[in-house]
This record gives C-alpha cells, structure tokens and sequence, in this order.
C-alpha cells in the first residue's frame, strides 16, 4: 500500500518561527547600516567631555551633576556604564556596538508590538525596520553621549507592550492590574532616562489606534482608556516631582532657563512648532532635502487622515449609527493630540531647538500612521504576494542605502576627519621635540541655523570640547599640552612656540557641508563657538558674546548688544578675553585628578584642592560658596599654583 504523500510544513507557520525570522532580518539589515561606526576611530561633541572623566566615580563624573539636574537620574548609570566600556578612543566601538545592539532591540520589540496590535508579518517587519533608521536614530549610532536615549526607547516600547496585553488579556483582574503596573513602572524609568524618548509610548498608542480603525472607533477607543493611564499618570507624576518636590527646575532654569522655563511664550512656541519642528520632522530620513518637502509629506498624511476618516464616517452614518459616526469625525482630533503629546515636552518649554533626537517620537507618528491609513486607502493587503514582496524588499534596500549614506557623509567621515587631524598634529608636533606651550585654533565660520541640530558641525567649534579632546588626546598620547585660544581666519596671533590646529582649512575639503568657507558674508548671524556659558556669533563685522541664559535671540535687531551679559568685539579672542571668568568656565564642577588625598577640582574658573575628609560634595555646597570655608581647602587660579600650596 502507497504510503499517502506528505505535505511540505511552511516554516512560517508557528508565532515562534516567524519572530526569529523577524529578529534575523532586522538584526542583519540594521548592522549593515550601522557596521560603519565600528570602522573608524573618533568621537564626538560632549563625547570627548565625558569621556575625559571617566576613570572617576559616576557621582563625580561630568555627566553626573547634569543628568541629575535634568531629572535624568537614571539616564546618567547607562552614559556612566556606557563612557566606561572603553579606556582608549579606539575602543570606543565597544560602546557603539551596544548602542547599535539596543536599536536592534528596539526594531524587534516594535516588530512583536506591532504584530501584536495586528499589523501583518512583513509589513511590522518594514515598519520597525523604518522607526530603526530615523535621523534621531541615526546619531545614536556614532555619538555614545545619546546613548541613554535609545534605552529610554526600549523602555517605553516595552511598557506599550504591557499594556496590550493587559488590553487584550483573559486572565484575572490582579493579571490586568500587574501587566498595567509593570507598564507605568517602565514609564518611569523611560521618563528618568530621556523625557523626550519616553513620549515614544504617544506614538505606539497611535499605531493601536490606526489599526483598530476598521474593527470600530469603539472597539478602539476602550483600549485607549488604559493607555492614557498607562501614558499620562507617569507623566503627570514626574512632572510634579520635577517641577515641586525635587527643587531640580529651579536650579536648571537658574543654570539654563531655556530648557528650565515651563509653560511660557505659548503663541510664539506654537508657531513655531507649526512652522519649523513639524515640517522638520515630516522629513523623515531625507536631511538635505528642502524646507517644502517636509510640508509636502505633512500634507499627504493629513489628505490620508481626513479621506480614511471621512469615508468611514459616511458608512457609519449610512447605517444610522449617528453616536459612531461622530466618533469618526473626532478621530483625526485625536491623533493630533497624541502627536501634541509626543512632542510636549519640548512644546512645555522655551527649549526651541530642532533636534532629530527629540523628533523621533513625532517623526515615527508621521511615518507610521500615515503608511497604516494610505494602505488601507489603497487597500494594499489585495495585493499579490510577490508584489508585496518586491516592494517590502525595494524599501528595504532604498532606505538602507540612503540611511547608510547619510551616516557615513554626514557624521561619521567628519567626526573621523576631525579626530584624525587632531591627532597627526599632536604626533606631528611630539616628533619634532619641542613641545607646544600653548595651542590656538581657528575656527571657521558656520553656516548653521541657530539654535538648530548639530549633525554635521565641527565638535572643536566649541572651547570646552576642544580642550577635553586635546586633553584625552595628549593624555593617549603621552603630551602635556597649554592653554588653548581661537580665532577667525585671517585674524592675527601669537605663532610662535604654538600649535596650531587650523580647522577652517580643514572644513575646506569638503565633509561639512554646513560650512562656508569662501565669500563669508556677515547677511546672517554665524555661531562661531561655545566657550562656557556664551555663544560667540559673527554678524556684521562684529564678534557677540551671548550669555546662553538670554535663550534664543535676534541679531538682526541691533538690540542685543544692548542685552545685560552681551560683549562685543572686532576678533573672537578679544571677546574670549572679556568673557567673565565665572562665565568662561565650566558652569559645573569638574574632578580633574587626584593628589595626597587631595581632589583637584575645576569650578568657574578656579582650582579648588578639597581634601578627601570633607566628603561627599553636592552642587549645592558649589553654588552656595561654603567649599571655599571647609578646612583644608586650598584655591588658586591653576592647577600648579593649588599643589604648590598642598600641605606637604
């Protein structure tokens, strides 16, 4: 007897299989995106501050006391742990390759999130594989002090996921009631990590929406009731602990009322949200792309919005149920307000800046939502498999080519360039035998928008980073190197016995394409650098010195040198050299080494030698001037001066 013929199992039959087909595919694709950022040796910006302090404790870490006062309690162990990976800029690939290995996490736990939600395998596949390639996303990848971000992502992500399942589950009220307290607990430490990251959970709660649309705004709207508890109770929580209880606003506003100040210049806030934030992040993964493109990707996905919900409301109408068809012309509403929400913090302040990084909750809304509704607008699930796989596949493929370009060009070669410029010129200058005693820089003119991202700039523009660069450098390099000054091109100085590090010509090869070079013309202010607590602008001939607690302001008005804290000048150095010694120096205090149980301390603009039996120092005792009286503490205004002084 002929036994009966078996039939072929498809592999992707079981729930398992296909979520480590997901996990492959998106762990496979996302490292050859991301893989060139452990081919090159570099850092960047503030990596090079933190990094310069990372044989000290967390608590005495330059990142510490700011992530403290930013209400970033926890984010600051994950930069801490993150900053001590490595112990030579060449190994700070170890670093990257976690931060890479937690966007990974990141696409997988969207994937299952989104299948859970009811989104199709491929489809959830492309989608998490999207949000992965960001612009926000993209600079975690190179820059290690971003690094808690991402971890605040996978946080808020996770609690979505609770939630779901205790939306969806059968099980007991006590279960339900775990799953929705296991999810605001993982709020709570998304918000604890990065605020803005922790707004993610807007988005996801979005995406439930959206998919639930063809099953019935009601059925959609009863799970809504849980995610707002899940999102707006954490919210709220740390909001009054922020804002009443932990007396961390006052203090921040006191250090940077642009990012301290809630609820202020509302008009003038939303108005810019609408005109500038928004279009910027309807743009998506596409940098270079003009102002009009990001309003054009906003337009189609509010035709997508009002058309999917304006043809639904109709049906329902139809069929007499007036209540349901109300609900549908309401929904348009509502996703805007979750869109309101996960941009607010930013929108709560007068912190106006267009980073990428505090657009990705709003720009992955935009993608995601609008993607859902104009396939249900063209009802692309009636399409052939094949079709959809040729499609799944070019996007695929277009966005990785493109992702991976914008990483390389814009971030990673300049940041590289920058690191390897730096370095042959300190070897340059150890071959010849006579060390430098000073170092002078000159810094090129930025074309860079005020107040905007940072992504393709030069890290040495700004003072405090040029010197912890020169600083780990040196110390790499086994170079004891002098103060550093600055100054335009053109603009003269003292060469002689001085290294000269030359960035404006360097910014001539071409990898900044946010630098002009050549026919500079003062029609529109320039930031030149960041030196303490000012700005440096050029405009019109003259040198600004802006106090960084005046926030945003206006050039162009001729009034701002007229502004309480502004300084002016015809050459940065000459502004350099009347900035306040207080304001020049690091607003926070800096361990710079130890010695004969002594700590060496820099803090606006002197050296304090505390001794160990003082103990544990807060900002507090800083700022109030009570270390100066503790017993054994001596001061000076070098670090040489301050030994000389140490008790024998």
């Amino acid at each position: 007897m002929l036994e009966k013929e078996s039939v072929p199992e498809n592999w992707f039959d079981t729930s398992a299989k296909r979520f480590w087909a997901a996990g492959l595919v998106l762990g496979i694709v996302l490292l050859c995106v991301y893989w060139p950022v452990f081919t090159y040796d570099y850092l960047y910006y503030d990596d090079w501050i933190h990094f310069s302090g990372h044989e000290v404790g967390c608590s005495t870490s330059p990142m510490y006391n700011w992530s403290q006062i930013t209400g970033r309690s926890l984010g600051q162990y994950v930069l801490c742990g993150l900053f001590h990976a490595f112990d030579k800029t060449d190994q700070a690939w170890r670093s990257r390759l976690i931060i890479v290995g937690g966007i990974i996490a990141f696409a997988i736990l969207q994937w299952m999130y989104f299948r859970a939600v009811g989104i199709r395998w491929m489809t959830a596949v492309c989608f998490a594989f999207g949000t992965s390639v960001l612009p926000g996303m993209l600079v975690f990848g190179y820059w290690i002090t971003a690094g808690s971000i991402i971890f605040a992502l996978l946080a808020s992500t996770t609690a979505a996921l609770l939630t779901h399942a205790a939306v969806t589950s059968e099980g007991s009220l006590a279960r339900k009631v775990a799953l929705i307290a296991g999810a605001g607990a993982l709020q709570v430490a998304a918000l604890l990590m990065y605020q803005t990251q922790a707004m993610y959970f807007w988005t996801l709660t979005a995406v439930m929406l959206a998919v639930r649309l063809s099953k019935g705004l009601r059925a959609a709207f009863r799970p809504l009731v849980a995610y707002t508890l899940v999102g707006a109770v954490p919210i709220a929580g740390y909001f009054i602990w922020f804002t009443q209880l932990s007396g961390l606003a006052s203090e921040l506003k006191r250090i940077d009322p642009s990012r301290g100040t809630m609820f202020t210049d509302l008009p003038d806030k939303a108005k810019w949200f609408f005109e500038e934030a928004l279009p910027r992040a309807s743009s998506l993964w596409f940098f270079d792309l003009p102002h009009g493109f990001g309003v054009a990707v906003l337009a189609v996905f509010a035709v997508c919005l009002i058309l999917l919900s304006a043809r639904l409301w109709r049906m329902i109408w139809r069929q007499g149920d007036r209540a349901g068809s109300m609900l549908y012309a309401a929904y348009p509403l509502v996703i805007v307000a979750l869109g309101l929400l996960s941009f607010s913090p930013m929108l709560v302040t007068v912190y106006s800046s267009q980073v990428f990084r505090s657009m990705i909750p709003l720009s992955g809304l935009i993608f995601l939502i609008g993607a859902i509704h104009l396939g249900m607008i063209v009802r692309a699930y009636t399409w052939p498999l094949s079709i959809k796989v040729c499609v799944a596949a070019g996007f695929a493929l277009a966005l990785s080519c493109l992702a991976a370009g914008s990483l390389v060009s814009r971030m990673i070669l300049p940041a590289a360039a920058e690191y390897s410029f730096v370095r042959n010129s300190l070897l340059e200058t150890a071959r010849t035998g006579h060390p430098a005693t000073r170092v002078h820089a000159i810094v090129p003119l930025s074309t860079r928008e005020l107040y905007t991202d940072e992504l393709n700039g030069l890290s040495a523009q700004s003072g405090q980073v040029l010197g912890r660069m020169l600083e780990v450098m040196g110390r790499e390099l086994g170079l004891h190197l002098g103060p550093t000054t600055f100054s335009l091109p053109g603009e003269p100085f003292e060469r002689e016995g001085t290294l000269i590090l030359d960035f404006a010509a360097l910014s001539k090869s071409g990898l900044w394409k946010s630098v002009r070079t050549e026919g500079v013309t003062d029609s529109h202010p320039r930031l030149l650098l960041t030196q303490g607590s000012y700005r440096l602008f050029a405009f019109q001939g003259l040198i600004y010195g802006v106090p960084l607690s005046l926030g945003p302001v206006k050039l162009e008005g001729g009034m701002v040198a007229r502004l309480p804290g502004v300084i002016t000048g015809t050459t940065v150095s000459e502004v350099v050299n009347r900035l306040p010694r207080e304001a020049a120096s690091d607003l926070l205090p800096q361990l710079l080494s130890s010695h004969q149980r002594y700590n060496l301390v820099a803090f606006r603009g002197r050296i304090y030698g505390v001794p160990w039996a003082a103990g544990e120092l807060n900002l507090a005792d800083w700022n109030s001037g009570r270390v100066d009286k503790l017993p054994g503490v001596v001061t000076g205004v070098s670090v040489a001066e301050v030994l000389s002084r140490l008790p024998k």
